[in-house]
């Protein structure tokens, strides 16, 4: 198994120097996500904003050690078929990930549009999502949260898939079990309720 060693750009400049933060396109439980342009190169992306966790204010938000493991998971990840991280700036409140700008919504939604797909487009989206998780398991990554919500389509014009949000992700060793409740209730079999050591999922 490769061993991951590839750390993620850290920019130490100011976020609004280098970037227009531009409308709020998605969010989630401690993070909001927003579109923002590049002012060297006029470039779009998505700039992901989460909130630090504050242990002595009572605020709620990620670890650092949690941002920054997935991070350092992203970095790993050269995959056409996987959300890339471009760099990462660490604020007061919140780390900012720059991330590629994915604009054609959730694949979920586009079926549900289509209604139908043909065979064809069903097996190329089917072979787009397996290749990136051999892709991630190949290097000992798992994702632990894989649902309709975080398979996303690269544009309205694409038919290429791109897998987001690694927060709850993790990096096991071979041989090594995860043991731990992970993953969105809505998408968990009852049988996680027994809470046993799982391997790769």
């Amino acid at each position: 198994m490769p061993l991951l060693s590839q750390e993620p750009h850290v920019n130490h400049g100011r976020l609004e120097d280098l970037y227009d933060i531009q409308q709020k396109i998605g969010d989630g439980h401690f993070a909001d996500v927003n579109l923002c342009v590049c002012k060297r190169s006029n470039k779009k992306y998505a700039a992901k904003f989460i909130m630090k966790q504050r242990i002595n204010t009572g605020l709620h938000g990620s670890s650092v050690s949690d941002i920054d493991r997935e991070a350092f998971i992203l970095a790993n990840l050269q995959h056409e078929n996987i959300v890339n991280l471009h760099e990462v700036f660490y604020r007061e409140d919140s780390v900012v990930l720059i991330l590629d700008l994915v604009t054609g919504g959730e694949l979920f939604a586009r079926v549900a549009d289509c209604e139908r797909l043909s065979e064809e487009e069903a097996s190329n989206f089917v072979q787009q999502i397996l290749l990136g998780v051999q892709h991630m398991h190949g290097l000992g990554i798992v994702h632990l949260d894989l649902k309709p919500e975080n398979i996303m389509i690269e544009d309205l014009a694409s038919r290429k898939i791109k897998i987001i949000d690694f927060g709850l992700a993790r990096v096991l060793n071979p041989n090594e079990s995860f043991q731990d409740m992970a993953g969105t209730p809505e998408f968990c079999g009852k049988r996680i309720h027994i809470f046993n050591a799982t391997g790769k999922g």
